[in-house]
């Protein structure tokens, strides 16, 4: 896609200026989730009054990869090539005591830190939480949480991360071999659009995060996310005008995210696919196939050379009647295809639709009805947070507007069977600066995106914002005198790997099994 040139950038802004705001009687609900990496040094663990480790525990460093890739610290499942890179513990006075990985202590180490900062905000800490777990929380506090999604960077490579405390020669704690690091998640109590002093608190927790301190450090991978929950429309037509939004400008949104956080980023498999996967399937079929998650192409150009806008929204009204199932099937739709052990469909989405109707399982009966915003990367900046919250707050309130005004709705949809008419004086089909138009945002909401959009598409390859920031296990198993192998071909890799200078030399996009020495 081509960079927006300046002309455009004006006709963006001013488009939006001349738009009517959509903003429906009442504000909504909303909770977001930061994902980040924890850094500390040793002494965090048995520092007094709280010492974070346990006096019968201590600390077991240099963790053998064999040992770290077993469920005990990895989910193997969900995200096999997140692999915990971290400490663990043992009991003390036990030679033959197998590690285990950390449960709070970390999220303690945190919670003391934050909490003499003196803020407003009120913190409790949760090992990693279940669904079911999450379903029973009152959210009226900040949770500090571990997240099996984001790893730790392994103490050799944190002086790449955190220089100005890891390996500063003036600082009292120097020293890569005596800090570790963890991802970990902050998860937000119920925050509400109209109240200003929300904002202020989510400001007043990132800053606190970021606040120096001799023996922590918090910072960024790629591997991180930033979800924002929102309250779910009640209304049933409103909540599938909402779908269809995100179904619809679905790639044009991916715009205003970096590359590694775009479905089928190495960095995001099983954990961001499109929400379009329901529309690859034979649906006017009787006999309809299964839909290959994260292989089938969801682009619009290949949907729309077999749907036109009538059949695409004909294939979703078969799958999602309005009636009293409509939580339960708008899931299954766009966080399909459903499994015996995901019923609800895949919450590894793009969009979690699945977090609409978990109050239908048992497990979890109470649980509020929210939308999960997943695509957004971690950050620690306040206004990115504030863009991005009003983003997804505005695409829910624009589907109320839309919902009730069937002219807008069809002008707001008709692009997708213009989507090859670019002539003069034809439409350019779908486009998402006009989905912010008709949220009616602030000019300088939009500048910010369009800069976004600008540094996004000019992304390096293998740079930066490209990169996956898995561990490099070739190194890891030369350090643990597991390597069997004499050259680094010994490894099934596929071809598409980067140099990464930030995770040791080799940075797998995609990696299989060890072959030498299995």
């Amino acid at each position: 896609m081509s960079s927006i040139q300046t002309g455009e950038k004006t006709a963006i802004v001013s488009k939006v200026n001349e738009s009517i705001s959509v903003k429906p009687p009442r504000g909504i609900t909303y909770g977001i989730e930061l994902e980040l990496v924890f850094a500390f040094h040793e002494s965090e663990l048995r520092n007094n009054p709280s010492p974070a480790l346990s006096p019968d525990m201590e600390i077991a460093k240099d963790l053998s990869l064999s040992l770290r890739r077993t469920a005990a610290f990895t989910n193997i499942r969900d995200t096999p090539l997140h692999i915990y890179n971290s400490w663990g513990k043992r009991p003390k006075h036990d030679s033959f005591a197998v590690p285990a990985p950390y449960t709070t202590e970390p999220q303690q180490i945190l919670f003391d830190h934050l909490t003499n900062n003196d803020l407003m905000a009120r913190f409790d800490i949760r090992d990693t939480m279940t669904w079911g777990e999450k379903a029973h929380q009152d959210y009226k506090r900040w949770l500090i949480t571990k997240d099996y999604t984001v790893c730790g960077v392994g103490s050799h490579n944190l002086p790449e991360w955190l220089p100005n405390i890891v390996n500063a020669s003036n600082h009292p704690k120097r020293g890569q071999a005596s800090w570790d690091s963890i991802g970990l998640e902050i998860v937000s109590p119920v925050m509400h659009t109209q109240r200003a002093e929300n904002r202020r608190e989510i400001e007043e927790v990132v800053q606190a995060l970021q606040k120096p301190a001799n023996g922590t450090g918090v910072f960024i991978t790629n591997q991180c996310g930033f979800h924002v929950h929102v309250e779910a429309p009640t209304d049933l037509k409103v909540l599938k005008t909402l779908a269809l939004l995100i179904l619809v400008y679905e790639e044009e949104i991916s715009r205003l995210h970096p590359p590694c956080r775009q479905p089928n980023h190495p960095c995001a498999s099983n954990n961001l696919e499109s929400n379009r996967q329901m529309l690859t399937t034979k649906h006017r079929s009787d006999n309809e196939t299964t839909p290959v998650v994260g292989k089938a192409d969801c682009s619009i150009k290949a949907l729309r050379s077999q749907l036109g806008w009538k059949e695409l929204v004909q294939c979703f009204d078969d799958y999602v009647p309005e009636d009293d199932d409509i939580d339960y099937n708008l899931s299954r739709f766009m966080n399909g295809p459903a499994t015996g052990l995901e019923p609800l469909g895949a919450r590894g989405r793009l969009v979690n639709f699945t977090a609409l109707a978990r109050h239908l399982m048992p497990s979890e009966a109470g649980r509020a009805r929210t939308v999960e915003f997943r695509q957004a990367r971690g950050t620690l900046d306040h206004n990115d947070i504030a863009h991005w919250v009003d983003f997804c707050t505005g695409l829910v309130q624009l589907a109320h507007a839309l919902s009730g005004d069937e002219s807008r709705f069809s002008a707001r949809f008709e692009g997708w069977d213009d989507l090859f008419s670019s002539g003069p004086g034809k439409k350019k089909g779908i486009d998402v600066f006009d989905l912010m138009a008709d949220m009616g945002p602030c000019s300088e909401s939009i500048r910010y995106w369009v800069e976004r959009v600008e540094r996004y598409q000019n992304c390096e390859i293998g740079g930066p914002l490209d990169r996956t920031d898995l561990e490099d296990e070739v190194a890891s198993l030369k350090r643990d005198g597991d390597w069997a192998g004499d050259e680094e071909d010994d490894f099934v890799l596929h071809d598409d790997y980067e140099e990464d200078s930030r995770c040791g030399k080799i940075d797998k996009r995609v990696f299989a099994n060890k072959v030498a020495g299995a």
